[in-house]
């Protein structure tokens, strides 16, 4: 099978007409979508590269790999309105989320998945010259490891944890928890229901929480963890994103306020039929005039939806293993695979 790989690059080409449709009909959450890819690499170090692949002579979309293009040189990095580093690698990762893979392929054949991914592999090496030399493949499913062509390298990365909901209420998932946790989680829902200067707030996003507010949730929480490579006002902390994220309407937040209506914490949800996401949480710090327990909180919150919109699972991405495992969460295991191009 012979494939054809057209590029596109969000910060200036005009969203495609099938694109849309295509995100809504491989199940792709709202950080899929062009306005948020726009503003994302926009304000991103590393410029996005989408491509999409058809099969010969096919009009539908068989695939789609999302990369960022990244310098060879960490301080040569830039976001320019146009441009991609001149000597650098893929990184293969969806747009602004370190937990999704990022392709989609409309086929479970391994082989196909193998020849496609070389496919774009060798398209994208046309198409950018030296600027990949390599390509790192990020969130990758222990059964796709073997479709990466060239491997070099492959690490096991954190891994990804989801809650299954079986169950038909909250009450369905605290059963699986141990006794102590659950004991735990049961006070504290009393404790906050008798908080009269709390109030907690769900549904679409944009009618819950404004872009600013999200943003500095989203700063306080960086600040609190921060990582070497990463900037504090780009990706998830950067306004133009949330602002064009919140512009869709798959996406919800639950958002916790007091008396005075300021944020104590908020959390982003990527909506999804069977899989919503819990993309993002970030809060006030305790000294602050922050609240201690939102977080367990928001769990109960998050299985409350889910299990009546009748989802098969909440994703909750990677990172607190142990406090997700003692959750209810189970692990999927994610690699890191480093590649050559040729």
């Amino acid at each position: 099978m012979t494939y054809d790989v057209e590029f596109y690059d969000p910060r200036h080409d005009p969203e495609p007409d099938f694109w849309e449709p295509w995100r809504r009909a491989a199940g792709q959450w709202a950080n899929w979508g062009w306005a948020p890819m726009r503003a994302g690499s926009l304000h991103s170090r590393d410029p996005l590269l989408v491509a999409v692949l058809r099969r010969r002579a096919e009009p539908a979309v068989a695939g789609v790999v999302c990369a960022v293009v990244c310098a060879a040189i960490p301080r040569a990095r830039f976001c320019g309105a146009r441009g991609f580093p001149r000597a650098g690698y893929l990184h293969v990762v969806a747009p602004q989320n370190s937990g999704q893979t990022g392709w989609h392929l409309d086929t479970d054949s391994l082989e196909e998945r193998a020849a496609m991914l070389r496919a774009y592999v060798r398209a994208a090496r046309r198409e950018l010259g030296a600027a990949v030399a390599g390509v790192l493949w990020r969130q990758v499913g222990k059964g796709d490891v073997a479709a990466l062509p060239h491997r070099l390298v492959v690490r096991p990365t954190l891994p990804f944890c989801l809650i299954d909901t079986p169950f038909r209420d909250r009450s369905g998932w605290l059963a699986t928890l141990r006794g102590e946790r659950r004991r735990e989680l049961k006070r504290l829902a009393r404790v906050l229901e008798r908080d009269e200067d709390l109030m907690v707030f769900a549904g679409l996003g944009r009618e819950v929480v404004t872009a600013a507010e999200v943003t500095r949730a989203a700063r306080l929480n960086f600040d609190r963890h921060p990582t070497a490579w990463a900037d504090r006002n780009t990706g998830l902390r950067a306004y133009a994103w949330n602002r064009a994220l919140l512009d869709s309407d798959d996406v919800g937040a639950i958002a916790y306020r007091d008396g005075s209506g300021t944020l104590l914490g908020v959390a982003m949800i990527l909506e999804h039929p069977t899989r919503p996401y819990l993309m993002s949480w970030g809060a006030e710090p305790i000294g602050d005039g922050g609240r201690r327990h939102l977080y367990f909180d928001l769990y109960g919150r998050m299985i409350d939806r889910a299990t009546a919109a009748g989802a098969e699972a909440v994703l909750l991405g990677k990172g607190a293993t142990e406090i997700k495992t003692d959750l209810g969460a189970r692990q999927l295991a994610q690699f890191a695979v480093v590649a050559r191009t040729f």
